[in-house]
């Protein structure tokens, strides 16, 4: 095998949100002259569309998945664990490796924990790999208190997205965009888009807009709850709210909105709101996870204090009055911090710090 500058190991070759970023990063790096891997530990498995990205045994702790995993990582200078599984299985397979490795925590540490015993295993867990990738600052802050990893061996590196896709739409592209999703010109529409699962909690949308007759909402995304929010729709005393399935491009979508909303439950760091954001269109949200970090409350958007419908409707209100303005202070504030040109320098900072250990 040819040898590599940085392995990027992913769970699954899913189409889903971590593997995404995480075969993006290994393509950016690979932009800026790092010779780079991108593998999966297993197979989607049922778990969503998959990509095209190798896959090195049956299931994430297999034999065969860890012996595959540990001579790829011989011919790698440094390994990125990209979230999920990852971590159980690098720390496994590279057991007594010299090739260092390491760990892109993708979701929110504290929510994570299950009791003491959890939190003990989990924390012999995340003291395995040389260095840490936290995705804000208070999950940095969390790993740090409840598992005990030395804050010298953490960093804060967001996740990103590329201005070559997702950017504001053209006059031509926003006409064009609601007319496909059958949206007048004139009426204001929210976008909710991702996962239809329980933690994402679409209904709490479906609801607000009792108090938004004026506007639409579309919903793109599949899951197991889309049969109750069918219902849901149904049962609404107006038609405003279409549910338009998997979507194949997010942008194209997002160019039709005047404001994206966000109703989980549970967040790591959403990259709906960089996108939304990258096309100016502002975010409502929960305060869940990095939201508060992503969003400037009442100036790139809102973030709401608790997920009532009544909440939720009464900031969309806001945020359709104020989309323009707010649409670009999102844009403003993703490009500062949530694009590849901004976020790269602090990978290839710290691999390269690595591969001097």
């Amino acid at each position: 095998m040819t040898p590599v500058d940085a392995l990027v190991v992913v769970t699954s070759d899913s189409r889903r949100g971590a593997e995404l970023e995480g075969a993006a990063l290994g393509h950016e790096l690979a932009l800026r002259g790092l010779r780079t891997r991108v593998v999966a530990l297993a197979p989607a498995n049922g778990g969503g569309q998959p990509t095209e990205i190798e896959t090195l045994g049956p299931t994430p702790t297999n034999p065969t998945t860890l012996k595959g995993l540990r001579l790829a990582a011989g011919d790698a200078k440094v390994v990125i664990a990209y979230g999920s599984m990852t971590l159980p299985a690098c720390a496994i397979a590279l057991l007594g490796a010299p090739t260092p490795f390491v760990y892109r925590s993708i979701g929110d540490p504290a929510e994570w924990l299950r009791g003491r015993l959890h939190r003990l295993r989990t924390g012999a867990l995340f003291r395995r790999p040389a260095h840490v990738v936290a995705l804000w600052s208070r999950a940095s802050s969390d790993i740090a208190q409840l598992f005990s990893v030395p804050e010298a061996s953490i960093s804060v590196i967001p996740n990103a997205r590329g201005i070559e896709h997702f950017h504001p739409p053209s006059a031509e592209q926003r006409a064009e965009a609601r007319r496909s999703w059958g949206v007048a010109d004139d009426r204001p529409v929210i976008v909710s888009l991702g996962s239809l699962s329980p933690e994402k909690q679409v209904d709490r949308a479906v609801c607000a807009m009792e108090q938004l007759p004026e506007a639409h909402l579309l919903i793109a995304g599949e899951g197991p709850e889309r049969p109750a929010i069918e219902r849901l729709v149904a049962a609404a005393p107006h038609s405003n709210v279409t549910l338009t399935g998997q979507v194949a491009d997010p942008a194209r979508i997002l160019h039709a909105a005047d404001v994206h909303v966000l109703t989980s439950r549970t967040e790591g760091m959403p990259g709906v709101i960089i996108e939304a954001g990258l096309c100016a269109v502002p975010t409502v949200a929960t305060a869940v996870g990095a939201v508060s970090d992503m969003i400037d409350d009442g100036t790139s958007g809102f973030v709401t204090a608790g997920d009532s419908p009544a909440e939720i409707g009464a900031a969309l209100a806001a945020a359709i009055e104020r989309s323009t303005d707010q649409g670009k202070a999102a844009l403003h504030k993703m490009r500062e911090n949530y694009t590849w040109e901004a976020v790269v320098p602090s990978w290839l900072n710290l691999l390269e710090t690595m591969q001097h250990c």
